[in-house]
């Protein structure tokens, strides 16, 4: 038998779509990385299932023998060799006695009878076979078995219309011989690939394999809509999550009064600086000339836009943010000591937490929908797989 490059003749692009339609091209991949890279460099010797001594030319499939690893098939070039011939084996069935009438005349009854029982054992056997083939026949949706695994006709059909669709001048019959051969091929690949427990040893393909399971159970969930009695329910019990966090846009003079990392004083040039500026700021003097002339530089300002508390707390720290919290709009806070030095802090304008109406935030509330409802299908698939399971943990865990 001999295996021809499946698509050789076509454009970079047209192979690389045909790969990538498979869900388990990592298993493809890994196997022929696992047998070429785990026992070192192929002989080289060609495996054919013709008598012929020609090694296979370019443009074909190399069979090559490695040792404990059987046979890794591998695309060697893009031309196509000459069709090399081969020895046909024919068997036959020939009649020892038929140049010799005295022997026959010599048989005893008993040869006879046992060449009959033969002969009847023999019509059984393929008859048995016959019926068997005839049983075991390839279901209604299939193209090719390749071992216990089918390959289904909707699958190759929608290969070949991508191939068909790619080429330049398409060529439907050859298209489809070598969509079928690479799958097939493709499908050697990927059983070798589980003998070689790949699927429990390489973490990549483990990975891929989890998240293609975790998107076959959530992929019509994520295609569904939700009734409008359903969504608005969703929103009015997860208000919470849609509310939008207060924002606040704040102010602030910042007196250095200690090298970083060093306590703060409770009293000193620092301390004095800051009454001094606050007592100015209440009396009403313009704030940019009050911090040029009593602060000092900061190396994170902190910008003048509307901020949410999380945001604020980055660059005021956490007890600067709660003196701000508790403060009317307008109003300076007292001094503020925080590790770094003291603030003297204004709320220049605050907007409370609110909840958007459900029709201003409608598509995000069918994807948080879409994303729960996702989650809930997952752990219910989850729960069934580990309840048919037989899954073990030891004593000793806690």
């Amino acid at each position: 038998m001999r295996f021809s490059s499946s698509l050789a003749n076509d454009s970079p692009d047209t192979r690389s779509r045909v790969r990538s339609t498979s869900k388990s091209n990592c298993l493809v991949k890994r196997v022929a990385s696992s047998i070429s890279g785990g026992f070192g460099t192929a002989t080289g010797r060609t495996a054919t299932a013709t008598s012929s001594s020609q090694s296979l030319g370019p443009g074909s499939w190399r069979g090559f023998t490695l040792p404990g690893a059987g046979e890794l098939l591998s695309y060697r070039s893009r031309k196509k060799a000459p069709r090399t011939p081969s020895t046909r084996i024919e068997f036959t069935l020939q009649e020892s006695s038929a140049n010799n009438p005295a022997k026959n005349v010599k048989q005893s009854r008993p040869a006879l009878l046992l060449a009959l029982g033969a002969v009847a054992g023999l019509a059984v056997a393929a008859w048995g076979l016959v019926g068997e083939s005839a049983t075991t026949g390839f279901p209604g949706d299939a193209i090719a078995r390749v071992n216990d695994t089918v390959i289904r006709e909707a699958d190759f059909e929608r290969l070949v219309a991508a191939v068909l669709q790619d080429m330049r001048t398409p060529d439907e019959a050859a298209a489809r011989k070598r969509v079928l051969d690479r799958m097939i091929e493709e499908e050697l690949l990927i059983q070798r690939a589980l003998d070689l427990g790949l699927v429990h040893l390489d973490r990549k393909v483990r990975a891929d394999l989890t998240a293609s399971v975790i998107t076959s159970v959530v992929s019509d969930i994520k295609a569904s809509n939700p009734g409008e009695q359903e969504l608005e329910t969703f929103y009015n019990e997860n208000k919470d999550y849609f509310t939008r966090p207060g924002r606040m846009m704040a102010r602030q003079i910042f007196f250095r009064v200690t090298p970083k990392g060093k306590p703060v004083p409770e009293a000193g040039p620092g301390q004095s600086r800051a009454e001094k500026a606050r007592a100015r700021l209440v009396a009403g003097d313009a704030f940019a000339s009050v911090k040029d002339e009593l602060g000092d530089f900061e190396i994170s300002p902190l910008p003048a836009a509307m901020l949410p508390a999380a945001k604020t707390r980055e660059y005021l720290g956490p007890t600067l943010l709660r003196t701000l919290s508790e403060l009317e709009v307008g109003a300076w806070s007292e001094p503020v000591r925080s590790g770094t030095g003291i603030h003297v802090a204004q709320v220049v304008e605050r907007e409370p937490a609110r909840t958007p109406p459900l029709a201003a935030i409608r598509e995000q509330v069918v994807i948080d929908w879409r994303r729960r409802q996702g989650d809930i299908a997952l752990r219910t698939y989850l729960d069934e797989l580990r309840m048919r399971a037989n899954v073990e943990i030891a004593d000793s865990f806690e």
